[in-house]
């Protein structure tokens, strides 16, 4: 049993080098955004979950992780194609998603400590791309039947692909006040007035690109919950 799963582990990692750098960093950079913005509000909503504070950070940073890992299914030809892209190939990449779902499932065992944490980083991966008004993919998801822990990497997603590609133009501020534009539609009231409280603390992660490697590492790196 032991041999057998660290064979699947080392196919999963196998499989995660697929990725393209940009993206692993992107994941990761979404998996800390998303345990700030659970931090700055005092962990509300995950009380349910029964855990404390040092599992659920490892857990939202292992879900931001492997978000994206699904997209190891599709054609880099087609991932990487320049716009615009055909309605076909829209629905392919719209696929990303399931395939994460899946991949999760499948390496569960090797990957997931306990019921828990399956539950929410699949979620996360599954879920990332669902919007409140129910016009998200893959699953048309409205409002509250979106787990919040897969509202809050959707929004970190979100934020995180705006700040990087901008970066000399778009601040913390200018991107949150983005994002907030889209209130009822892509994003749920709860969920941005989070992403607001976590202004503060995603200033410091977002200070500038050699600052925002150094604060993950150190988040990393820290046995405490935050040191900031």
């Amino acid at each position: 049993m032991q041999q057998t799963d660290s064979l699947n582990q080392l196919e999963f990692d196998r499989l995660y080098t697929k990725l393209p750098p940009s993206i692993s960093r992107h994941s990761l950079r979404v998996g800390v955004a998303a345990f700030l913005i659970t931090y700055a509000n005092g962990f509300t909503g995950f009380e349910e979950y029964g855990i404390d504070a040092q599992q659920l950070k490892t857990i939202l940073i292992t879900g931001g992780r492997y978000h994206d890992i699904g997209k190891t299914s599709i054609s880099p030809t087609l991932l990487y194609k320049d716009f615009p892209y055909d309605e076909n190939q829209i629905l392919k990449i719209h696929e990303h998603p399931t395939y994460t779902e899946a991949i999760l499932k499948r390496y569960a065992d090797v990957l997931f400590e306990d019921e828990v944490t399956r539950e929410i980083v699949v979620d996360m991966g599954h879920y990332h791309h669902e919007q409140f008004d129910g016009k998200g993919y893959p699953c048309g998801l409205p409002g509250e039947k979106i787990p919040l822990p897969s509202a809050l990497c959707a929004v970190a997603n979100d934020f995180d692909n705006e700040i990087w590609a901008h970066y000399k133009t778009k601040n913390v501020d200018a991107t949150v006040e983005l994002l907030s534009g889209r209130k009822n539609k892509e994003y749920s009231p709860q969920t941005l007035e989070m992403l607001l409280n976590a202004k503060p603390l995603l200033t410091k992660m977002y200070a500038n690109k050699n600052k925002c490697t150094a604060f993950i590492n150190d988040l990393l790196c820290s046995n405490r919950v935050l040191s900031v």
